[in-house]
């Protein structure tokens, strides 16, 4: 058995982070993110040098989130965002000249409209057809056979509002599970839901605005354990980093690899290459501005 997930040492580098998400191009990698607009930016030869940032679109109001990958099949990556403020949830086609600014609207495809308090983006072939649905907050999406139609909305808890959410396979079957955090909640559930009817599984119901949420084999030991971190937001004095253990009967074991250190949108990554993931976060609102990394010290 290997130890649980209990050393993560801690280091704070001095710069800021941003969400960024990544694009490929050739040699190189360039980066999404969001805000007032959606824009990526250019890696130059020299990537010590400075991005250029080019805008996606400014079309809307308060994009919270985004995600980049195959989200209608067609064998090309595509920029999901969607906007808190216009309450709707769109993806672009990459044009041709990815650096007109902005990108043209016959490139944006809308998924959703009239959304409300929604956060988190996800993409996975839930269903095993082949077909790939995307993941707004506590919404399932289905991509209509008309790409020019709105498309299917199943909402799996309502109840739940501005979530994260993760994809992965929880059971080892091969069949993903969503996992769903509030992250804008002080009393904020943690749950894991299993398909097909998507029964809700509550690992916690008393998280203060678990904003990270990521889904990893964290101990090494086959199965995929669930990952969430606290704010802290000037009025929780002790943020918890939390590592749910996967037993693999569907059942979980809460560990606490980290208090006192709040965090903002973590992400999980194998960030020192020695084939464990590690967590880097940031903080938000705290008034110190750093970034945060806890590096897996599991089974040494």
């Amino acid at each position: 058995m290997c130890p649980v997930p209990r050393h993560f040492p801690l280091h704070r580098p001095r710069n800021r982070s941003h969400n960024y998400l990544y694009r490929r191009q050739p040699g190189r990698r360039s980066r999404a993110g969001g805000g007032k607009e959606v824009y990526w930016l250019e890696c130059p030869q020299n990537p010590t040098q400075p991005w250029t940032k080019r805008i996606i679109t400014n079309s809307f109001v308060n994009y919270h989130d985004q995600l980049i990958g195959d989200v209608d099949d067609d064998g090309e990556i595509e920029v999901v965002t969607h906007s808190q403020g216009s309450k709707v949830l769109v993806y672009y086609k990459i044009p041709p000249d990815p650096t007109v600014q902005p990108w043209p609207d016959a490139y944006r495809r809308t998924v959703a409209t009239d959304l409300s308090q929604v956060e988190g983006l996800a993409m996975a072939d839930l269903d095993a057809n082949g077909r790939t649905e995307l993941l707004g907050g506590p919404n399932i999406f289905t991509r209509p056979l008309n790409p020019e139609s709105l498309w299917g909305k199943v909402t799996l808890a309502g109840s739940y509002k501005k979530t994260r959410v993760a994809v992965g396979n929880i059971y080892g079957d091969g069949r993903p599970e969503i996992v769903l955090s509030e992250g804008e909640n002080t009393s904020a559930r943690l749950a894991w839901f299993t398909p097909p009817l998507w029964n809700a599984h509550v690992l916690n119901s008393t998280l203060f605005h678990p904003h990270s949420l990521a889904i990893a084999d964290f101990d090494g030991d086959g199965l995929n354990d669930v990952f969430t971190g606290e704010m802290g937001l000037g009025t929780n004095l002790n943020p918890k980093l939390f590592v749910y253990r996967n037993k693999g009967d569907g059942s979980f074991e809460q560990v606490v690899i980290s208090q006192g250190v709040p965090t903002h949108e973590a992400k999980v990554a194998d960030i020192d290459g020695d084939g464990r993931p590690d967590i880097v976060g940031k903080t938000c609102d705290d008034q110190t501005n750093h970034v945060d990394i806890w590096f897996n010290e599991t089974g040494k």
